[in-house]
């Protein structure tokens, strides 16, 4: 038969079927219409039904087909979804959205994300987006990594275990092992050896993970030891690494006592000892009754390596109202700390008792004292008395005499012009005579007193020239408080190679080398450890009687080098600011003032705008307290980044940083004080959060990421700044926060939180 035959009469079938469809199966009543209309109609049906047949039937096979496919397999995303989702999201059975790792762990698969996005996917991620992926997995578990956990050699250790127990490869471990690793299991057994540590968990993984009695694993943060562990459901394993490589494993149960419910998280932080020294008592004897504390194959020093036998260990009896726990308690005696504490009974008593552990005084943590540097001679000139005792005081009498033989600034200003020319004739006469502290003061009386700014310079000059110590400082505060930086600098550098500097100044270009980039204005680069040679020039000087009038400066210079190798130059400032926030309110409030820009010195406003302060008020649900800028006009605006010059500088991000977070230390309302923050600027700041007063913090001061840190890289004519800093929060716990602010021109074109981290989880208990 002809194929046209064929295409005809497929065309009226269609025609014919298209036309029952419409006419007999449609819902609803037919559509009475004009003879134009019902044509129009029939011969829609006539050209559209048998091209529209083949294709309904292709899109009813590709979606069978797609189904098939993707029956026992991850989908993936749609692309409206994916842009906003972390780069390993797939879905599952259900259109639930789940990580790839997470679907090989439920269903026992081990799919990649080139399988379900293509060859390459994987490949084609930024470093930013692979970061992102924090889980793994094979048939036999999931490898799972806490979000935004600090990378450091005990997160690798971490990652590496848990990888080879899923893998069953365990090149990489054996490559990170000591060749005389030691591996303790709690309680049970300590062996020796690379190999056998390797060959331990071999046979660990064939008995727990072969068999899937063990499939989740979690490289978390332990706060116990203040790094990163591997929990293996509720078994945890910690890492002693020496010289980048591991020298002790232990393996042990998370709670010591799971039926005493007590402090026995192992994840948890350990107790101070002395919150804890009146709890102890000697070790107790063993007896018919009681068996002998068997102190082998338990938890190590993990600060210093010391075995468990080498420890010194208490009974230990903590008491709270009517309940009682007693136990055993490790003590290293070389780092003088808590290792380990086991509660082992659980005591209730008729009669509560009156616990006076969390009131006990601990001298080393109420010792502890702030130290900021800060310039000399910024706010004030200084002065001897070089007429005292000395002819030219000769014919003043009173005060005049006294004004001139003291230096005495006040009663200067009381005089009138008469007596203030008799006084300054003295000193003249003296400078004829070569005194170059007169000379000193003589530029303090042209510039301060007379408003002859040329001729108090000239003066300073002549003094510096004469090796006035004085004259040298007030010129730089001169120099300085007049906008002539660089000019300053330079001269506190000419200071420097003099044979007899002012100490004072030495101490300026000491912190100016310190600071950098990070102090406002200055145009030296930063370099500790020239910061450090001139400290240690000024300490030389120590005990010589000509610089006796200058002693001060030992003291602070000791101050100095110590806060250089302890202390931290955001700390200090974000101190300043949050003082103002706390405590001298009143000075935020007053408009005009702008009061912010005092302590945060590296910022300002925009021409023609102020900085305003609206305080929560007592009303509703709850408030929070907000900064705002407004105009001449009085139009007001929260955003206040659009209004705001910085400097282009770790510091301006860091004050960017402190001016945003503001609200959290300002006065809240009910609800609003959610978002209230204890900022960990210091390691004293630890010790004045209650939850934390009994636990040893001292591993935990040691870290780096603990304290205020800000890092600069450039990005095609952006600067962009990574701050970290780690703040106390009543409903999260102690969390460090990732902010990363984009600089261009001046201008803050970008404000983003791209991480947070809870090192210690925590929530008050108190709900809203």
């Amino acid at each position: 038969m002809n194929i046209w035959i064929y295409i005809a009469l497929y065309w009226l079938a269609c025609c014919i079927t298209g036309y029952v469809i419409r006419t007999r199966l449609g819902k609803g009543p037919v559509r009475k219409a004009g003879i134009k209309a019902v044509l129009w109609e029939h011969l829609q049906i006539i050209l559209l039904c048998p091209i529209a047949v083949p294709v309904l039937l292709s899109a009813l096979l590709y979606k069978g087909c797609r189904s098939l496919y993707y029956k026992n397999r991850p989908r993936p995303l749609p692309k409206k979804f994916k842009k906003y989702m972390k780069k390993d999201c797939v879905l599952d059975e259900n259109n639930s959205t789940i990580s790839i790792a997470e679907y090989n762990y439920k269903h026992g698969t081990e799919y990649t994300l080139d399988d379900v996005y293509g060859k390459g996917y994987i490949e084609s991620l930024s470093e930013e987006e692979k970061a992102e992926i924090n889980a793994d997995a094979t048939s036999f578990g999931i490898l799972e990594i806490q979000e935004n956990i600090p990378e450091t050699i005990y997160t690798e250790a971490a990652k590496t275990l848990g990888e080879a127990l899923l893998s069953g490869d365990f090149v990489s471990l054996e490559s990170q092992l000591d060749e005389n690793v030691e591996h303790v299991s709690y309680k049970k057994e300590t062996i020796s050896g690379k190999d056998k540590v390797v060959d331990y968990w071999k046979g660990w993984r064939s008995r727990y993970v072969e068999t899937r009695k063990a499939k989740k694993f979690e490289v978390v943060y332990s706060n116990y030891y203040s790094n990163a562990c591997l929990l293996l459901d509720m078994m945890v394993v910690m890492f002693l690494i020496r010289d980048n490589r591991i020298s002790k494993i232990l393996l042990i149960q998370r709670h010591l006592s799971p039926t005493i419910g007590y402090h026995d998280d192992i994840l948890d932080f350990p107790f101070d000892l002395d919150s804890i020294r009146h709890c102890l008592t000697d070790l107790r004897e063993p007896n018919d009754i009681v068996e002998p504390v068997v102190t082998e194959n338990r938890i190590p020093c993990f600060s210093c390596g010391k075995a468990s036998e080498e420890l010194e260990w208490h009974s230990s009896l903590f008491q709270f109202g009517d309940i009682g726990y007693s136990g055993i308690v490790s003590v290293c005696p070389h780092c003088h700390r808590v290792v380990e504490h086991e509660p082992i009974i659980r005591y209730r008593y008729h009669e509560p008792v009156d616990s006076h552990e969390a009131k006990c005084p601990i001298p080393h943590k109420l010792s502890k004292s702030d130290y900021n540097p800060s310039l000399f001679g910024i706010r004030n000139f200084e002065g001897g008395k070089p007429l005292k005792g000395t002819k030219y005081l000769e014919g003043l009498s009173g005060k005049t005499r006294q004004a001139a033989e003291e230096s005495d600034w006040f009663l200067l200003h009381t005089m009138g012009k008469e007596d203030f020319e008799q006084v300054k004739r003295c000193y003249l006469a003296a400078h004829d005579d070569g005194i170059s502290e007169a000379a000193n003061i003589l530029g303090i009386l042209a510039y301060n007193f007379e408003g002859k700014t040329e001729e108090g310079v000239k003066f300073l000059q002549k003094g510096v020239d004469g090796g006035s110590h004085n004259a040298m400082l007030n010129l730089f505060t001169v120099l300085w408080s007049e906008g002539k930086y660089e000019e300053a600098i330079n001269h506190l550098t000419e200071v420097n190679k003099k044979p007899s500097p002012s100490l004072k100044c030495l101490w300026n270009l000491a912190f100016f080398h310190y600071m950098g980039s990070d102090y406002p204005h200055n145009t030296i680069m930063k370099n500790i450890g020239i910061s450090k040679k001139i400290l240690k020039k000024i300490q030389e000087k120590d005990g010589d009687l000509f610089y006796n009038e200058e002693k001060s400066v030992f003291k602070t210079t000791k101050d100095f080098l110590k806060y250089i190798d302890e202390g931290n130059i955001f700390a200090s400032k974000a101190k300043n600011y949050h003082w103002r926030i706390k405590a001298n309110l009143d000075s935020l409030k007053k408009k005009g003032d702008d009061a912010a820009f005092w302590d945060l010195d590296a910022l300002s406003l925009e021409d023609g705008y102020h900085l305003g302060l609206r305080v929560a008020e007592h009303q509703g649900r709850g408030d929070e307290s907000n900064f705002y800028v407004y105009d001449t006009n009085g139009e007001e605006d929260k955003e206040l980044l659009k209004y705001i010059l910085m400097d282009e500088t770790a510091m301006g991000a860091w004050q960017v940083y402190l001016l945003m977070t503001s609200p959290t230390l300002l006065p809240t309302f009910w609800h609003g004080g959610y978002i209230e923050r204890h900022f960990i600027l210091k390691e004293k700041d630890l010790y004045e959060i209650e939850p934390l007063q009994c636990f040893s913090l001292s591993d935990l001061t040691k870290r780096e990421f603990l304290y205020p840190n800000v890092e600069i890289e450039d990005n095609a004519g952006t600067r962009i700044a990574h701050v970290h800093c780690c703040y106390w929060n009543d409903w999260k716990g102690l969390v460090r926060e990732h902010i990363e602010i984009k600089m261009c021109n001046g201008k803050v074109t970008s404000y983003e939180e791209k991480d947070t981290f809870v090192i210690y989880k925590y929530d008050c208990g108190i709900f809203f």
